[in-house]
This record gives structure tokens, sequence and C-alpha cells, in this order.
């Protein structure tokens, strides 16, 4: 995949798409292009080759600090409370020169959040100055906090949404291509600016 752009530690990310879209792809594209990473996997699905897994905080410090490893997929358990782990884990890792992905943003960064913990949101609005970066990857983006799509210096929408969701993203002020509604074919737009990139076929299953 080829978008003739450079990826930033300090930038951040917003990929938005429909189950098979091809989210992940571009995702993982952009992690595998910087070498400190950190995924939070939080279905355990897609990320088992993106570095060393771990489940606790303690695993993470021992393979980062002492294996000196710099690709880490930290997979929650399942009765985690997401959002109080994801704040721990920014927290352990923000002020670094590392890119944090967070697949399914919307359980992190839930739209009705009133206050988003202190670390989460530093992430979003701190990240540039200390070179802490996140990729944001969400098919419910009409339930994802609308902080995490304003502060992406990128917002990438994959083809194939619904009328629905393009007028939900319009009134966010966003420039949603009308060929993109949909449209099954493999697209990606920075609705942020309308720049429209045709990379290689995805073949979504």
């Amino acid at each position: 995949m080829n978008l003739n752009l450079k990826f930033e530690y300090h930038e951040r990310y917003s990929i938005l798409g429909m189950t098979g879209s091809g989210k992940t792809v571009l995702g993982k594209h952009i992690l595998k292009s910087l070498r400190n990473t950190l995924i939070y996997d939080i279905e355990r699905m897609d990320y088992d080759k993106m570095g060393v897994i771990v489940h606790n905080l303690k695993d993470m410090w021992f393979q980062t600090k002492i294996l000196n490893k710099h690709k880490i997929v930290y997979q929650p358990s399942l009765d985690s409370d997401l959002i109080s782990e994801a704040e721990v884990l920014v927290k352990s890792v923000f002020g670094n020169q590392i890119m944090i992905g967070i697949d399914e943003a919307h359980l992190v960064y839930p739209k009705g959040m009133i206050r988003i913990p202190r670390y989460l949101h530093n992430l979003l609005s701190r990240g540039r100055k200390y070179k802490t970066g996140g990729v944001f990857m969400s098919q419910a983006y009409t339930e994802l906090h609308n902080m995490v799509m304003k502060q992406s210096n990128y917002v990438f929408l994959l083809s194939g949404l619904n009328a629905a969701e393009a007028d939900y993203l319009r009134k966010l002020k966003f420039i949603v291509p009308e060929d993109f509604i949909n449209n099954i074919n493999y697209r990606i737009c920075d609705i942020k600016i309308g720049t429209v990139y045709n990379p290689v076929p995805h073949k979504r299953k």
C-alpha cells in the first residue's frame, strides 16, 4: 500500500470504515512503518504477528525494559474495564516516542463520555508535544467520541459507508465524496481535506 505519506510518531490517525473495508490493513500499514508501537488489541484477532503479546503491565515492562522489545501487542482480559485499562496503559508510555494503535476505538472513546480520562485525553490533545501518537480504528464511528476525529491529523474514511453515516460525518464538517457511499471498491479519503487515495485493490471478505 502506498499513500505517499510519511507517518510520524507525534501525529494522530483516525481510520473509519465498515467491517471488512480494510481498516485493519491500513492501520497495520501505518504501525508497521514505525519502530516503536503499542497496540491495544481488544478483540484479540488481527495483531498476533505485530509484536510480542502481553496481558498486563508487568509483562509489558519486562518485554520493553529488560528484553528491549519495541513492538508490543497488549491484549486486555475479557472482563476488563476497557477504558480504565487503556488509561493506565497510555499513562505507562506517554511521553515516549511511540505510536499507540487502538482498534475498536469507540469502546475506549465512546461518544457519550462526558469526561475523557487524563492520559487518554492527552493522547488526543498533547501527543504532538510529547511525540506520542495514536492510530484509532472504528467501524462504529457514529458511536466514537467526536474529539478523536477532530484532534486527528488525518481522518481516513474507507469507501462503502451508507447515506446516514455520510450525513453524520458531513454534519461534523468532514468532506465525504458522494461516490464513497455504498461503493465497495477499495478507496480511501482523508475527509479532513478531501484527498482521495486509490491504493492497491483490497479484496473484502
